[in-house]
């Protein structure tokens, strides 16, 4: 037994699992997005380890964004406009909130690894077993599923994409709007809708910083965001199913008759 104090130390295989989990009615689409960023990792993965490296880059990156908008918020000038002000501010709390929630999961990948195994489990013995109206139950909450999914993804990824598309579209044609990090910090000019969300380079004029850490922060929001918020969403509907088909075979006993065997 590990001695108290001590860190424990996991192996990569403990933190993997099966390919038909990644074919699990209700998580699918999430299980294929936490593998892609490396929460999870297949027994089928030649190298499963570069799923940690993966999540550790993505993990940290994630972190560091957030601290950069805080930075921003806390250190750097003020907002002429109330609405620049609580957009920069809600982005802050979004990323932080998200920022808890992947640091979490990555501290106790272990916990979350066997969650969805059981939940992987769970849900094929209730194909098995299942009659037609709990399946009926099944379907409607995976119907449910990829619906919310869907609702929350397509305008977060077409919003970033506008954002991205003015960015493109203002760095070819008019430059001058969005190499302009001294006459913003001047108050002479407003910065375009990308740096407003991600004011990186008021804090540090550089390119890498200033211009492609907003789009990469940006990439980061307009996936990371919506997979924690409906992948939660994914676990409550499970839970909810779950005790839908208990309600309905409790329904369904016959106590009456187990009262007069038992007396």
């Amino acid at each position: 037994m590990p001695q108290s104090g001590t860190v424990k130390m996991y192996k990569v295989k403990e933190l993997q699992l099966t390919p038909d989990s990644f074919d699990n009615p209700i998580f699918r689409i999430h299980l294929r997005c936490f593998r892609w960023y490396g929460y999870v990792a297949s027994m089928e993965q030649r190298h499963p380890w570069l799923s940690l490296v993966r999540c550790t880059i993505f993990t940290s990156s994630i972190w560091l964004s957030c601290a950069l908008m805080l930075l921003r918020q806390f250190l750097a000038r003020g907002y002429e406009n109330l609405n620049d002000g609580a957009t920069s501010w809600a982005t802050a709390v979004q990323y932080f909130t998200v920022s808890i929630a992947t640091l979490n999961a990555y501290m106790q990948r272990e916990r979350v690894v066997l969650m969805l195994r059981t939940a992987h489990a769970d849900l094929q013995q209730l194909m098995l077993e299942a009659d037609d109206q709990e399946l009926d139950l099944l379907r409607t909450t995976q119907r449910y599923v990829r619906t919310i999914t869907f609702l929350l993804w397509v305008p977060s990824v077409v919003a970033g994409f506008m954002a991205w598309s003015d960015c493109i579209y203002r760095t070819i044609f008019l430059p001058q709007t969005v190499f302009n990090t001294a006459a913003v910090l001047r108050g002479e000019a407003q910065p375009i809708l990308l740096f407003k969300l991600f004011p990186f380079g008021e804090l540090y004029d550089n390119f890498f910083i200033g211009y492609l850490g907003p789009w990469y922060a940006l990439s980061l929001g307009i996936t990371t965001i919506p997979l924690w918020h409906t992948f939660i969403t994914c676990l409550m509907k499970y839970v909810t199913l779950k005790l839908q088909i208990l309600n309905k075979r409790v329904l369904a006993m016959d106590v009456s008759t187990y009262s007069t065997s038992k007396t």
